[in-house]
Formats: C-alpha cells, sequence, structure tokens
C-alpha cells in the first residue's frame, strides 16, 4: 500500500496558476482532512469490510433496492460482489490491473481510459484526495448551500476530480470526476458515518438516477489473500485439438459450427456480444433448462427478455467447454441480413482460449492459453478494454476526434456511431439523400430502429488506416461511442488473446 501510494504521489500534476489559489485549495482540503479525522496511507484503516445497497427510484417515487453488494479492501487492492435478482458480478483491483469476472468465473483485464476513471473514483472514496495538490476553481451552490471548488488530478493515471467543499467544516457536497470528459460522473455525498471514532468515510451518496448506501462499515477487519482474489473459475475448457477447424466466412459474417449438449447448431461468431447467446428454438432443442429470467440490451430501443442457461457441453471440432452458463432468447435468432443462425459466440467462447481466425483459409484454432502464446510477426497488437466482455480500443475519426470503438464482428458491414459525435464534436458526415441506402433499418437485440446512413472520412488505429467507412448514425447504442464492424475485420486475420487482455490483427496484402 506504502509503495502505490508513494509511487501516486510521484505522478501528481502541479499546475502553474497563481500561488493564491494553490493556497485556498491547501486550506480547503485541510479542513475536509480535519473533517474526516483521517487520511488514506497514514496507517487509522488499512482495511475495510462494508455491505450495502444500490437503489433507484420507484413508480411511487420512493427508493427501490435493485442490489446488493459486498467490498473487501486491503489498502488498494479490494474486490467488490454485486447481487440482483437476476444474478451477480464480481470485480476488483489487485494494486495493478483492475479486473472484471462473469458468470463463468472468466476474468478479464479492465484497460484503456475506463482504468483512469476508477483510480479516481477509489481516490474520492478512500479519502485520498486530501494529500492531492489541488487548484482553486471557484464557488457554486448545492440546493441553495454555496460551496468552494477545488480541482485535483494525477498525471497520466487518473481523471481529474472537481471536489465541492463546505467552506465552513471542510465536508465534501459534491464531487465531479472527468469534468466536461466522456466519463464526467457526478456523485452527490450525501451522510458520512464514522468507520472508526472519529473517522469519517461517505456513508451514502447518489449519481444519476442511483443512490448507494454502505449499510454496514468494518474497519480493520481481517482480509486475506484469498478474500481478495477472483471467484474460481466455472467454467472449463479440454483443449483436444489444435488443427485448424474449418468455417463458413461470407462478405458479412463469420460462421462456426458447434454442438451444445451434442445437438449441432450454425452460430454467429460475434466480438460484440457479452457472452454466447442461443435462440429459443435451439435452446428447446438441446434440452437447455432455465436458471433465471434476465434483460440484454444491444442495439435497437427495447431491451430483450432472455433466459439464463447451462449446458454440459460446448464442443468445436473436438475442444470442449464444460459446465458453461449460456443465454437463451424467448425469439428465433434472425437478423436484418435474413441470414438463419442458431446463436451467437461471444466473449465467453474467447475468455478462456486463445482463439485465432484465419478468414483466408476460413479456419479457426482454438489453442491451451497456458501452452500457447501469439507470436505478433507483421501482426498489430492491441489491448482492448474488456470490462464490458466486448473489445473496446482508442482510435482516431476524421483525423480529429479520439473515440472508443467496439469492434464488433456480428456487425456485418457498416461503421454505427451515435448521435452524441455528431453534436458534440461537430462531426463530418456525408449523406447522399438521394441514395436508397441513406436510411436503412438496422436490428439488434433490442430490436429494428431507422439509421442515417452515409460515409465518415477516416477511422485509423496505430498504423492503420480505414479510409471512406460506410456508417450510419443510430439513436440506440447504450452507452457505446462507435461500433466497427466486419466491413473492417475482414482485412485482417485475427488472434484473440484474451486471457492476457491482448488482439493481434494480421493485415491481408
Amino acid at each position: 500500500m506504502r509503495a502505490t501510494a508513494a509511487a501516486l504521489a510521484v505522478a501528481l500534476v502541479a499546475v502553474s496558476t497563481p500561488l493564491r489559489a494553490e493556497d485556498e485549495a491547501a486550506a480547503l482540503l485541510a479542513k475536509h482532512q480535519a473533517y474526516v479525522g483521517w487520511q488514506f496511507g497514514d496507517g487509522t484503516i488499512t482495511s475495510l469490510r462494508t455491505e450495502g445497497t444500490y437503489s433507484r427510484l420507484g413508480k411511487d417515487g420512493q427508493p427501490e433496492v435493485t442490489s446488493t453488494f459486498t467490498e473487501i479492501q486491503r489498502g488498494v487492492a479490494r474486490r467488490r460482489d454485486i447481487e440482483t435478482k437476476r444474478g451477480s458480478s464480481v470485480e476488483g483491483f489487485t494494486g495493478s490491473i483492475f479486473w472484471r469476472s462473469d458468470v463463468n468465473g472468466f476474468t478479464l483485464r479492465v484497460l484503456g481510459e475506463q482504468t483512469k476513471y476508477l483510480i479516481a473514483k477509489s481516490l474520492l472514496f478512500d479519502e485520498a484526495t486530501a494529500q492531492m495538490p489541488g487548484i482553486a476553481q471557484g464557488t457554486s451552490t448545492i440546493d441553495g448551500k454555496p460551496y468552494s471548488i477545488v480541482r485535483v488530478g494525477l498525471k497520466d493515471q487518473a481523471f481529474p476530480i472537481d471536489l465541492y467543499i463546505d467552506p465552513a467544516t471542510g465536508r465534501y457536497g459534491r464531487a465531479v470526476i472527468d469534468p466536461g470528459g466522456r466519463y464526467e460522473t457526478t456523485f452527490d455525498a450525501l451522510t458520512y458515518a464514522d468507520a472508526l471514532p472519529g473517522k469519517k468515510l461517505i456513508a451514502s451518496w447518489r449519481f444519476g438516477k442511483t443512490a448507494v448506501e454502505r449499510t454496514k462499515i468494518q474497519a480493520n477487519a481481517p482480509v486475506s489473500d484469498d478474500d481478495l482474489h477472483p471467484p474460481a473459475q466455472t467454467a472449463h475448457w479440454a483443449f483436444t485439438n489444435d488443427q485448424p477447424i474449418p468455417i463458413e466466412v461470407t462478405d458479412e459474417r463469420i460462421f462456426v459450427t458447434a454442438k451444445i449438449n451434442g445437438v449441432p447448431g450454425h452460430f454467429l461468431f460475434d466480438t460484440g456480444a457479452g457472452g454466447i447467446f442461443v435462440s429459443a428454438k435451439f435452446s428447446r432443442a438441446a434440452n437447455l433448462t432455465p436458471i433465471l429470467s434476465q434483460v440484454a440490451r444491444g442495439i435497437g430501443p427495447f431491451v430483450s427478455r432472455q433466459e439464463r442457461v447451462k449446458a454440459a457441453t460446448l464442443d468445436i471440432g473436438g475442444n470442449v467447454l464444460h459446465d458453461v452458463i449460456m443465454s437463451a432468447s424467448r425469439d428465433n435468432g434472425r437478423d436484418t441480413s435474413q441470414e438463419q443462425f442458431d446463436g451467437l459466440l461471444g466473449c465467453d467462447f474467447l475468455a478462456g482460449a486463445i482463439v485465432g481466425v484465419d478468414l483466408h483459409k476460413k479456419t479457426l484454432s482454438i489453442n491451451d492459453p497456458g501452452k500457447t502464446a501469439p507470436a505478433a510477426g507483421s501482426g498489430f497488437v492491441v489491448s482492448p478494454d474488456l470490462s464490458s466482455g466486448t473489445p473496446v480500443i482508442p482510435m482516431r475519426l476524421n483525423n480529429t476526434v479520439d473515440v472508443l470503438a467496439t469492434l464488433d464482428s456480428g456487425d456485418f458491414m457498416y461503421v454505427l456511431f451515435s448521435p452524441d459525435l455528431v453534436s458534440k464534436y461537430k462531426l463530418r458526415f456525408l449523406v447522399d439523400p438521394s441514395s436508397l441506402a441513406s436510411q436503412l433499418r438496422i436490428g439488434g437485440v433490442g430490436g429494428e430502429e431507422t439509421g442515417r446512413c452515409g460515409q465518415l472520412g477516416s477511422l485509423d488505429v496505430g498504423p492503420i488506416n480505414y479510409q471512406g467507412p460506410p456508417a450510419c448514425e443510430l439513436p440506440t447504442l447504450h452507452g457505446r461511442e462507435i461500433l466497427v464492424g466486419f466491413d473492417f475485420l475482414k482485412n485482417f486475420d485475427l488472434v484473440f488473446d484474451y486471457p492476457d487482455g491482448q488482439m493481434v490483427l494480421y493485415p491481408h496484402k
């Protein structure tokens, strides 16, 4: 803990501003430290065990508990388990790597800008902000009460935080992470509580329509290494065939033949899917027993009602994934390209193996990550953020706008982007109103909607330049900025090394 805190301290940014702004900020931060009675790393609180709830406003205007959580911390390391009526999720931080585990126990690294948000959030709720250099940013009011604003930050490691400090008491009334940025999040501190006598923590807060409350706080409780580990992996591979397996490659899709519980099916290889999905018809044929009901979001304006099911085996070319939890639709699988398929092979297919896709030879390989490492060679290596279960990488749009792009092999052709890019960045987007392709019906998990379609200038990642991609502005992408589909990916042979948080793209000549 001390080593990590010292490393972060070295990276603290001192912005060149008038001295009085720094002095004013230092005085306000010192008052906050006196208010809470401690600061991170001073030896007062070395571990925490907390329990709590997430709530949203119900139809009657009253808070309705939607999920519960338990969180274990020791120094900077932590693990949080979240339970909802529709399942559970687990996430954590080792002290150097953020991670998340899914329902099958596959643990994936969280990379990219998402880590800057998570570090900033930890600094806020672990009471590490008062020891950081700050700059006074003026004043504002919350519910008629005046607050002084201090901005703190860590160079290249965390997003800045605007702290709204009560000048009389030092209490934080609000904190805004990444003010003005794509990850901007406002936390309103509702109450504080003692973790130890005279040592306070934020006990309840609100962000958006969600309220969070720590209902139990236990400081300096024993926390072992095992307590902080990710959950055990429940699904497991038996690797018996390292030879290429034939697949079907069309101009718009990759299809894989697989057997689930011994029943053969025709499945879409879909990196944009956060798990493995099967149609209702195939679920019945494979005798998949429902575990619980759930909903899913994807392209389209609606949520998809689904069931979580468990399969004894998923067999692809003799390699078998055992005891895998997947999702079953309540409708038969059919998309807007009018191609029939029995389901989607997404994150849980890729999460525990090294999967190679040779589009030229139309083959797929599945290898044991403990025995195989992809050779980059002439390929381009990217480290995607997999926190959503889909690969997200930074790309530059039209040589001017930095975007976070989801690589989605299930998107049959077009680049799909959010209207926010047009309004926020004044995106140039060429549309020919006389073309029949200027308005297209595009479908996904959430149904169909009409997209305004045309052409973008370019998309770039590293040395790869994607010129003039066909693109559609789609109203509903559920927080994703841009999807880059098969029209881009079909120019490469691909290796998915999710266990090591990497992808390798080998350009075709």
